[in-house]
């Protein structure tokens, strides 16, 4: 199966979790189905990270997307009123964390002492940038606002899937090479 096919379908599952999660009264095994989506989605994004010629222009392709997706949220969620639920979905802030901890940790094994340092710079990072997104929510009397501090700055915490699909990435990148330990790694990551 190519990737675009996976894309395919992972598109089409998150069609329909997004019917349910926007459209009262839709079935709940509409998300159950829609929930396979995006492992999908993760799983070709590191292999389109293990394969780009330019991983810092891919890294600032998906930062770009995800901070204009957060911005078009904002917006649709001060513009329509009483929305069913607010528009919280940013995939792309989770695939560029996912791809900044997998360069930090490919940088550290060819430069031991400068890779510590930049995982010590990411880790005061993501400190500073949940205070500042937990201040944003609480002074910006936006709907919704801190999922555009969350891209701006992005967030462990904050992003879609929130720290626990950051680590399923950073798995299924390390576990890609054969489909028994990807196998192995998504299997991991549903135990716990």
């Amino acid at each position: 199966m190519t990737s675009t096919t996976i894309k395919i379908i992972a598109l089409i599952l998150m069609l329909i979790d997004h019917i349910a999660e926007f459209i009262p009264g839709i079935p709940i095994w509409f998300h159950w189905i829609g929930r396979l989506s995006a492992p999908l989605f993760i799983y070709t994004m590191v292999w389109g990270l293990h394969y780009t010629h330019d991983r810092r222009k891919y890294l600032k392709r998906i930062y770009f997307f995800g901070s204009a997706m957060a911005v078009g949220d904002l917006i649709l969620n001060n513009i329509i009123k009483n929305p069913y639920a607010p528009i919280t979905n940013n995939i792309f802030v989770m695939f560029f964390l996912i791809g900044v901890i997998v360069s930090i940790k490919e940088y550290k094994k060819e430069n031991p002492i400068e890779g510590k340092k930049m995982m010590r710079k990411f880790i005061i990072f993501q400190i500073l940038s949940t205070i500042i997104c937990i201040l944003g929510m609480i002074f910006v009397p936006l709907r919704a606002s801190i999922m555009l501090f969350s891209a701006l700055l992005p967030n462990l915490i904050f992003c879609e899937g929130s720290f626990i699909f950051v680590f399923l990435g950073v798995l299924m990148y390390y576990f890609k090479d054969t489909k028994l330990n990807t196998i192995k790694s998504y299997g991991i990551f549903c135990i716990i």
